[in-house]
């Protein structure tokens, strides 16, 4: 029997130091049907050169330069092209085990699912392993089951946030693309692709190597980087909200305001929300209020949230730090 064709898209900016190790463990694969698509997004060091040179030597991988745009960009290029009946994403300073394709096309095939999800071990530059996520035992549900448990049940470890570590059906993404411009695109478009999914197979396998960056995006501290993260997280929780009342789930409605009041008051508490954003943030907060107090939260939790709305960012924080000291 012909093995499907699996396309591999690799989004590439500035990684010269781990593209080789990346790119070597996806042309080492045991699955060998595969078009590999890296796409170079304005590389200013050697990625770009790498990328043709690897290029030269297989003829499964296809090279995409274009103009610095953001990794969306690049992903959405990459589904531009694409031919495969499947599709996988890998990040380039990361790389997967040399079974993990074959291993979750047999598992997708095999099951009839939209989507299979793996594991992953955390990594660093040392290749010291950090830590191991994946769940325990093999599961087995639909979209909308998986978006409930994401948010209700942290025991879980379905690996929804990151659209790497995973095997699509080509078709998932037919009308779904990344949002340019923005930080957490993959948390941003996971309901989309979700919803998709009659069937999606989590397995306790983990072959996806997540090379923990701190140099990353994310963990910048320039006010100005800051404020654009909080925009964005913001964002993309009102999106949410208003994804899942449009569809009348309730109860995942109610989930993720109930996310997104916790995370508010957790980072005023912990004053990680830059000064210039606090008056936002607290209207944010107020603005969910009445919703996450009718969501059946506990009594406890219910305090917490008024206590916060009465005595805002400021004076939560110092009594948060007042209560630890004693």
């Amino acid at each position: 029997m012909e093995q499907a064709l699996i396309s591999v898209i690799v989004p590439v900016y500035n990684v010269e130091k781990y593209l080789p190790e990346c790119v070597e463990s996806i042309i080492s694969q045991t699955y060998g049907n595969l078009e590999i698509i890296l796409v170079d997004d304005g590389s200013t060091d050697r990625s770009g050169k790498i990328c043709d040179e690897f290029a030269e030597k297989d003829s499964r991988i296809v090279v995409i330069h274009q103009k610095n745009s953001g990794v969306s960009a690049a992903r959405n290029r990459g589904l531009d092209v694409c031919k495969g009946d499947y599709i996988s994403f890998v990040d380039s300073d990361d790389y997967i085990s040399a079974d993990l394709i074959s291993s979750f096309s047999d598992l997708l095939i095999q099951s009839g699912a939209d989507c299979v999800a793996g594991g992953f071990i955390e990594t660093d530059d040392k290749k010291n392993e950090k830590s191991a996520h994946a769940v325990k035992e093999q599961i087995v549900m639909d979209g909308w089951e998986s978006l409930i448990i994401r948010y209700t049940d942290y025991r879980f470890e379905l690996n929804l946030n990151n659209v790497w570590g995973k095997l699509f059906r080509k078709e998932i993404f037919s009308d779904i693309r990344f949002t340019e411009k923005m930080f957490f695109e993959d948390i941003l478009i996971m309901p989309y692709w979700c919803m998709k999914c009659n069937k999606i197979v989590y397995t306790p396998y983990t072959g996806y190597y997540y090379r923990r960056n701190e140099n990353s995006t994310t963990m910048n501290r320039n006010p100005e980087h800051l404020k654009k993260l909080y925009n964005d997280s913001f964002t993309i929780f009102n999106t949410h909200i208003a994804l899942y009342e449009k569809c009348g789930n309730v109860k995942l409605r109610n989930c993720i305001e109930n996310e997104l009041a916790d995370k508010i008051v957790t980072h005023s508490i912990n004053g990680t929300i830059p000064a210039e954003l606090e008056k936002w943030t607290k209207s944010e907060f107020n603005r969910h209020y009445k919703a996450i107090m009718n969501s059946g939260i506990s009594p406890g939790r219910k305090a917490k949230m008024t206590f916060f709305r009465i005595a805002g960012i400021r004076c939560s924080r110092f009594l948060y730090r007042l209560r630890r000291k004693t």
